[in-house]
């Protein structure tokens, strides 16, 4: 091989390991993934990559924020396989400029952030605020600490709305629910029951419906499996009967249900709902956030793993679950609490197993 080819060929494989991960980060971030895998953005990658190699000298990292705290050594290889892309290299050379890609971050970002929410208890027992705080590897500011956040199999971490159930510091859940305006199953309005069938799966599902119109006039029966069911909001997407969530892994979100609501299966997820009867838990690992619930709250014995946090809830005064279970529960008399009135609300009790 001639000297000129020789000096070719090393230039090509110095440039390469630099434009190629430009190319796959660009390629990361436009692209629409499917189902299990989380699309990535340029400096969400930035982030992952310093943070691995940081993980390899043993030193920590400063937020993003400019808070005290400091991300841990291991973030780096939690957080990247969290986000379901390796890191880039421990090379420094190999991570792209923010001239090469200028785009946005999504992921602790004002918009990006909006939607995540946040419920829980700091290690004090203290109600954390509603948004999160997250550092520069896309961990999850608890405390004196960073926590990398680990999404389940189906989320899209880049366009999810995201729900993260935190106990004394700890994450102890992570929900994902697709935006309605994303999603491909629609149940049309209806003066009668309706039924998202077993073979429908793995899908966001919404409503279409007038300002002024029921969702649903009758029942609403959810056999599919990993399925997020995501109304308009509270005071807008109303069912006027029953709910049965029949399905695995389901994701409830943003609607207001007349009557009883009964969670019949397994990791299923139900947050911000309204229930103006009966709310029953049955079934294994269901997390149930920020619902209003007028009538009784009810867990059944047979089951467990249930996670119960930060509802309202009129007719029970008592959750049987444990305390590491079941916090920030809250009795109403006549109409839901709002602000300072949580606060000094009493409080509705756990009991151990």
């Amino acid at each position: 091989m001639s000297l000129k080819r020789r000096r070719v060929r090393l230039w090509l494989r110095r440039g390469a390991r630099r434009h190629d991960a430009v190319r796959i980060l660009r390629a990361e971030r436009l692209r629409r993934v499917p189902h299990g895998h989380i699309r990535l953005n340029h400096l969400e990658a930035l982030g992952l990559a310093i943070a691995w190699i940081a993980s390899l000298s043993g030193c920590g990292l400063l937020l993003g924020d400019g808070s005290d705290a400091v991300a841990t050594s291991h973030l780096g290889e939690s957080s990247a396989n969290a986000f379901g892309s390796p890191g880039l290299g421990n090379n420094p050379s190999d991570e792209p400029d923010e001239a090469d890609d200028p785009l946005a971050p999504e992921l602790g970002s004002d918009a990006g952030n909006l939607r995540f929410s946040l419920t829980g208890t700091n290690a004090a027992g203290d109600r954390l605020q509603d948004r999160p705080t997250f550092g520069a590897s896309g961990c999850l500011v608890l405390g004196e600490g960073c926590i990398p956040l680990t999404f389940p199999d189906g989320c899209n971490a880049a366009e999810d709305l995201i729900d993260i159930v935190v106990l004394a510091d700890t994450i102890r859940a992570v929900s994902c629910t697709t935006p309605p305006d994303q999603a491909t199953h629609i149940i049309k309005a209806t003066a009668e029951d309706a039924t998202v069938h077993q073979t429908t799966n793995a899908v966001g599902v919404a409503f279409n419906h007038g300002p002024d119109e029921a969702a649903v006039g009758g029942s609403l029966v959810v056999n599919g499996n990993m399925l997020s069911v995501v109304g308009h909001g509270a005071d807008t997407t109303i069912i006027e009967g029953d709910v049965v969530l029949d399905g695995n892994r389901t994701r409830l979100r943003d609607v207001t249900i007349r009557g009883d609501l009964e969670v019949k299966r397994n990791n299923i997820s139900v947050h911000r709902v309204n229930v103006e009867g009966d709310l029953i838990v049955r079934g294994n690992a269901s997390v149930v956030t920020r619902n209003v619930v007028f009538g009784k709250l009810e867990v059944e014995r047979e089951g467990g793993g249930h996670i119960l946090v930060d509802n309202q809830i009129r007719g029970s005064d008592l959750i049987d679950l444990p305390e590491n279970a079941c916090a920030l529960n809250t009795r109403f008399t006549d109409t839901p609490l709002t602000g300072q009135e949580r606060a000094q609300a009493d409080a509705v009790r756990c009991t151990a197993p």
